[in-house]
């Protein structure tokens, strides 16, 4: 079944010739997040390679159809939901390459609702990139609570790294 979500997302959900009843993106993420197991996690993950790849053969320069943003929104929204920690792995990967503002902030979103600690380094990671104060992540910052500090071995020594660890302190309240 999640084959033929993603494919139908694929296919775009406002192409000519879909029936007027057909689900829409947000039925189709309920349903899937009910898919609770390791297989959706590598299904939905193998679904991002692509994406990843076409993000990484154009930099900057990327232009997404609908259909694409469909099922990458589609795919952040599920892994977020799954409540899997094998979740954080391919979102992190895909938060690394992508530049599209709105696709970026679908993925931080998934990242904070995974709840996971190994997601606080993925998003420490992107603020750096994007700037504390961008857009898109302060859209993501609000969710940032939900998200356990990553388990660190040592104390910061440096800094930065103090600067860094209060900055993340501050932004979850």
């Amino acid at each position: 079944r999640l084959l033929t979500i993603l494919d139908d997302l694929s296919q775009g959900l406002s192409r000519e010739g879909r029936p007027r009843g057909a689900p829409l993106l947000p039925d189709y993420v309920f349903e899937a997040a009910s898919y609770r197991d390791r297989q959706t996690v590598e299904v939905l993950g193998e679904n991002l390679q692509p994406l990843i790849a076409k993000t990484a053969t154009h930099k900057n320069n990327t232009t997404w159809t609908q259909p694409e943003r469909d099922r990458t929104t589609f795919i952040c929204r599920v892994l977020g939901r799954l409540g899997l920690p094998a979740c954080v792995e391919p979102l992190g990967r895909w938060m690394k390459v992508v530049t599209d503002q709105e696709l970026t902030v679908q993925a931080g979103r998934a990242l904070c609702n995974t709840r996971h600690p190994n997601a606080h380094n993925h998003l420490i990671e992107v603020r750096n990139r994007l700037g504390i104060h961008s857009q898109p992540w302060r859209q993501i910052e609000r969710h940032f609570n939900r998200v356990p500090e990553a388990d660190t071995e040592s104390e910061p020594t440096t800094a930065i790294a103090y600067l860094n660890r209060g900055d993340a302190r501050y932004a979850k309240g």
